[in-house]
């Protein structure tokens, strides 16, 4: 009967929201992966039930989607802060960079991912998501670290669908970046052999369009070395003949170069950073520096140089005198020539990437202040579409179109909206109607 269905739905949410409770836990370091995988047993084994015991009826359906959206939102882990979107998205760069070895196989992979998606439709806070996810895949794209391009795309494919090509516009456009480089660095290629140009190594750029990557340059100075100036100036007047009017800002931060030791018994190939690179390079003309000559050489700030040289200190191919942790500026560093390992070429780059869990930390409260603005800009232009359709409105109507507008990112807090509208009246967007204090105009 239908009294009987209602009780036995209602069941079926409360035990969703224990369960969801009693299986995760508050740590503030939680692992993506095991967070993830409680959610999805989880839902595997009500939806088992769902399918075994009420032949998958709509209402136990609903039932159980009701239930898990409140287990993904609202469990202990996720109380306070938006954490459920950002473990799903690490969870997601976990397996697009293949780190996970149960799902390297894509047919694996892909299944994983539709279940990842699954779990994303009931995420509250899909913007959150959305920023940590781009940032990831700025880093694999950029890093070269994808485990598949067909499951990148496919993910992308599914979050589309999930919400709409606007969601992953500047996802879409990052991976047209990476294609256009391709063909930029094959006509860049052919441009030298029709000039007859050479240039002391190889070559090769990723040309990425100023707003649609989740990117910053940074504030610390770096002087280019000079072995990387000819590059710059070549592949420059070939960029200007293409594309007339543009300016190249070069991100050497995120720029690697491959280089070969002469030092040693035995050859090394070395990947580095352009940082890492401008340090070693240093000591072709030096056998010993102190931490202020590479500092004044280098251009970079204390906490980049300091990091840059701890990586090669990690790696072994730089020696410290006193060897301590700390840096002082009367520091003494030479190269180690009883470098030894095991294998010829090495990624020394990837050190600089390992970040301590404090440095992890302060990236992922930027994250989270970096989604808290940009809904800050989402509330208001979608308070600007709706006065400018409306003209007049009363707050009430304002309030709630704009959270009905924005619903499919996020749940905008009234609070929030208030600030908005008081931030669009302060800008000349909006005012108040004189004869109705709780009404507004829009000013075209």
């Amino acid at each position: 009967s239908s009294s009987s269905s209602s009780a036995s739905t209602s069941t079926l949410r409360a035990s969703g929201t224990e369960e969801g409770s009693d299986g995760t836990t508050t740590t503030a370091d939680i692992d993506p992966s095991v967070y993830v995988d409680t959610l999805l047993e989880i839902h595997r084994t009500y939806g088992d039930m769902v399918e075994r015991a009420f032949q998958n009826d709509a209402q136990f359906i609903a039932a159980l989607d009701k239930g898990c959206r409140f287990l993904v939102n609202h469990n202990s882990v996720n109380k306070d802060k938006n954490r459920s979107a950002e473990l799903l998205a690490k969870y997601s760069d976990v397996l697009l960079r293949g780190a996970n070895k149960e799902y390297r196989n894509e047919d694996a992979l892909e299944k994983r991912l539709s279940l990842v998606v699954l779990l994303f439709k009931y995420l509250d806070d899909k913007d959150v998501f959305q920023t940590f996810y781009s940032k990831f895949l700025a880093r694999r794209l950029i890093n070269k670290t994808s485990y598949s391009e067909d499951c990148e795309r496919s993910m992308l494919s599914g979050l589309k669908e999930a919400c709409g090509f606007d969601f992953i516009a500047k996802l879409q456009k990052m991976f047209n970046d990476v294609q256009n480089s391709r063909d930029l660095n094959q006509s860049f290629q052919d441009s030298l052999v029709s000039n007859q140009t050479s240039l002391p190594g190889d070559f090769s750029i990723m040309v990425l369009t100023h707003g649609m990557w989740p990117l910053t340059i940074p504030e610390n100075g770096f002087n280019v070395p000079g072995v990387l100036l000819p590059f710059m100036q070549v592949f420059g007047s070939f960029y200007d003949t293409q594309h007339q009017g543009r300016k190249i800002t070069w991100l050497f931060h995120l720029s690697q170069a491959d280089v070969r030791t002469n030092y040693l018994s035995r050859k090394f190939e070395f990947t580095v950073t352009n940082y890492q690179m401008a340090v070693l390079f240093l000591f072709n003309d030096s056998s010993k520096l102190s931490l202020k000559s590479i500092m004044d050489a280098t251009g970079l700030k204390p906490g980049e140089l300091k990091r840059v040289l701890y990586s090669l200190l990690l790696t072994k191919l730089l020696r410290k005198n006193p060897p301590s942790r700390n840096f002082q500026l009367t520091d003494q560093l030479a190269l180690n020539p009883g470098f030894k390992h095991a294998r010829t070429k090495l990624n020394v780059a990837r050190t600089m990437e390992r970040s301590s869990t404090r440095e992890t930390q302060v990236q992922d409260a930027q994250t989270h202040q970096q989604s808290q603005e940009y809904r800050k800009i989402v509330l208001q232009a979608a308070i600007v579409r709706i006065m400018k359709a409306r003209k007049t409105l009363e707050h009430s109507n304002v309030i709630q179109e704009t959270i009905q507008q924005t619903r499919k990112l996020f749940n905008p807090s009234v609070a929030l909206i208030k600030k908005c509208i008081e931030y669009l009246i302060e800008k000349g967007y909006l005012e108040r109607v004189s004869d109705a204090s709780h009404s507004y105009r829009y000013l075209a």
